[in-house]
C-alpha cells in the first residue's frame, strides 16, 4: 500500500474496527505499511487514540440534571401563558383599524341624523307652504286611482280592495 491510500483510509469515516470487519485485510495492510513509514504510524496512533476516546464517550451514560423535566415543562407552560396573554393585543392590532373606522362611520351617521332632523322638518314645512304646483293629490289617491273628480265615475271604473285580494290570492293558476 502507498501512503496516500493508508492516509485516506485512516482519515476516512470508518473506525479501525470497521476497517478490520471489512474482511479485505485492510487493517493488516495498514499495520504492515505503518511499520516502515513514520508519518503513517503517527496517523495510525492518532486514529487509535481518537477511536478509543469516541468509544469511551459513547459508552458513558449521562444522567440529566435534577428536575430537568420539571424545568422544561414549566418553560413550556410559561410560553403558552405568554401566548394567551398576547392574544388580545395581537387581535387589536389586526382588527383595530377596522373597528375604529366602523365606530367613526356610526358616529358620523348618528350626528348627521340628529342635526338633520329638525332642519329637514323646517325645510319641508317651508317647501310645503311655498310649493303649490304639486297639486291636490295624496298618495292614497294616486295608488287607489281616485283622481279627485266625481266619486261615482271613479268607483265604477276601478276595482275594490276585496276584488283585488280575491284575484291575487284565490286564483286557480
Amino acid at each position: 500500500m502507498e501512503c496516500t491510500e493508508v492516509r485516506s483510509l485512516l482519515e476516512g469515516p470508518n473506525s479501525l474496527a470497521g476497517l478490520n470487519r471489512d474482511g479485505e485485510g485492510l487493517l493488516a495492510d495498514i499495520l504492515s505499511h505503518a511499520e516502515h513509514c513514520d508519518g503513517c504510524r503517527a496517523i495510525y496512533r492518532a486514529r487509535l487514540v481518537c477511536d478509543s476516546l469516541i468509544q469511551a464517550r459513547s459508552a458513558a451514560i449521562i444522567e440529566p440534571p435534577p428536575f430537568f423535566e420539571t424545568r422544561i415543562m414549566a418553560a413550556i407552560r410559561e410560553r403558552g401563558a405568554q401566548a394567551r396573554r398576547a392574544f388580545l393585543p395581537a387581535l387589536w392590532r389586526e382588527a383595530g383599524v377596522v373597528l375604529t373606522s366602523i365606530v367613526a362611520v356610526v358616529v358620523i351617521l348618528v350626528s348627521l341624523t340628529l342635526m338633520a332632523g329638525p332642519r329637514a322638518a323646517a325645510i319641508h314645512a317651508a317647501q310645503g307652504a311655498q310649493d303649490t304646483t304639486a297639486g291636490p293629490y295624496s298618495a292614497e289617491q294616486v295608488v287607489m286611482g281616485d283622481a279627485g273628480g266625481d266619486a261615482g265615475s271613479a268607483a265604477d271604473d276601478s276595482l275594490s280592495n276585496a276584488q283585488v285580494v280575491d284575484t291575487v290570492f284565490n286564483s286557480d293558476e
